[in-house]
């Protein structure tokens, strides 16, 4: 699974003046698929743009 984000400081949510509780959730359904041994690429525009153009 391959999963595209906007720009963003961090993929956590934690970052800036105000906590993304979507990002919250994001991360901890990731935590457990790869608990359960399920493939996740993460890809943020900011730390790596040239998944994107890929």
């Amino acid at each position: 699974m391959q999963i595209f984000e906007p720009a963003m400081c961090c993929s956590t949510g934690l970052c800036g003046a105000t906590v993304d509780p979507e990002l919250l959730r994001i991360s901890t359904v990731l935590d457990i698929l790869k608990k359960h041994t399920i493939s996740v690429e993460r890809y943020n525009l900011t730390s790596t743009p040239m998944a994107f153009i890929k």
